[in-house]
C-alpha cells in the first residue's frame, strides 16, 4: 500500500543527510538535478513508488514492461507504415493534390538532389586549381630541384611518366636473346606454346635468372587437363548481366550510375559495342 503522507521530519532529516551526496553526485555526473530533486518531484505528484516499492514488484514491473514492449515490436513495422501513410495524407491535402501524385512529386525532388550532389562533386572535382608548384629530382644530379612554371612542371611529369613507364628497358626479355625469340608482347606463338609445355631450350647468351624463371613456368599438368574457359562475353550475355544491376549504384561517388550503363543494352549496335569491350 502507498503512504498518502510523508511526515515533514522525515523530508527534514534526510534532506540534511543528503545535502552533502547530492551536490557531489550534481558535480560527478555533471548534471544540473539531483536525486532530492527527483524525490520533492514524486512527492509533489503523489508518485511514491520508485522509493519505496519492493526489490520483487520492481522485477515485476520489468517483465510486465518487457511483455508489452515485446508486444508492441511484434506492430511496430505496421505502425510505422500507418504512419507514414498519414503523413503523406496530410502532405497532400495541404498541397491540394492527391497521395499518387504526391509520391512522384516526392520521388522527382529525390532524383533532382541526388542529380544536385553529382554535379557538385564533378565541379569540384574538376574546377580545382591547378598546381604550379612542386618539388622534383633531378635524374643525373640527383638534386632535389623547386619547380614554379607551369612549363617546368609538364617536363618533369612528361620526364618522371618516362622513366617509370620504361623501368623494363635492360631486364632480360627487353635485350637479345629473348627479345628476339619472344618479342615485345609475345608474338612468337611457338616458343609460348614451348615454355607452356616445358620444352623451350633457352639460347647459350640467356641470363640464368630469366633461366629459371622461364623453366617455372611449365603449365601444371592439374591445369592443363581443365576445360577450356572462354573469355569472350556475348552481347545477350551483356545484356542480362547488366539487367541484373541495380540503377542506382555506382563504381565511385562522382561516376555516373548503373542507369547511364544499362541504356545501351537497350540499343542493339551499343550493346553489341560495349560486349566487344
Amino acid at each position: 500500500m502507498e503512504p498518502t503522507h510523508i511526515p515533514q521530519s522525515f523530508n527534514k532529516l534526510e534532506t540534511e543527510s543528503n545535502y552533502g551526496r547530492d551536490t557531489d553526485t550534481k558535480k560527478k555526473n555533471n548534471v544540473m538535478t539531483s536525486l532530492k530533486t527527483i524525490k520533492r518531484l514524486s512527492i509533489k505528484l503523489r508518485e511514491y513508488s520508485g522509493h519505496y516499492i519492493s526489490k520483487k514488484q520492481v522485477v515485476e514491473n520489468l517483465k510486465k514492461a518487457k511483455k508489452a514492449r515485446n508486444k508492441i515490436e511484434k506492430e511496430a513495422y505496421k505502425l510505422r507504415l500507418k504512419f507514414k501513410t498519414y503523413l503523406k495524407e496530410r502532405t497532400a491535402k495541404d498541397r491540394q493534390v492527391s497521395v499518387e501524385i504526391l509520391e512522384k512529386q516526392e520521388a522527382r525532388e529525390k532524383k533532382a538532389k541526388e542529380v544536385g550532389d553529382m554535379s557538385k562533386k564533378i565541379r569540384e572535382r574538376d574546377f580545382r586549381s591547378p598546381v604550379l608548384k612542386a618539388t622534383v629530382t633531378d635524374p643525373v644530379s640527383n638534386e632535389v630541384v623547386f619547380i614554379e612554371t607551369q612549363r617546368e612542371l609538364v617536363q618533369a611529369a612528361a620526364a618522371s611518366n618516362r622513366k617509370r613507364q620504361s623501368r623494363t628497358e635492360g631486364t632480360p626479355f627487353r635485350v637479345q636473346p629473348l627479345l628476339q625469340e619472344f618479342g615485345y608482347c609475345a608474338d612468337n606463338r611457338t616458343n609460348v606454346e614451348a615454355v607452356l609445355n616445358g620444352t623451350y631450350v633457352c639460347p647459350p647468351t640467356t641470363d640464368k635468372y630469366a633461366k629459371e624463371f622461364i623453366k617455372m613456368l611449365k603449365m601444371p599438368e592439374l591445369i592443363r587437363n581443365r576445360e577450356t574457359v572462354d573469355l569472350v562475353v556475348t552481347a545477350d550475355q551483356h545484356k542480362q548481366g547488366w539487367k541484373k544491376q541495380k540503377a542506382t549504384v555506382a563504381c565511385d561517388y562522382y561516376s555516373l550510375t548503373h542507369k547511364h550503363y544499362k541504356t545501351s543494352i537497350f540499343d542493339p549496335s551499343l550493346n553489341e559495342i560495349d560486349s566487344t569491350l
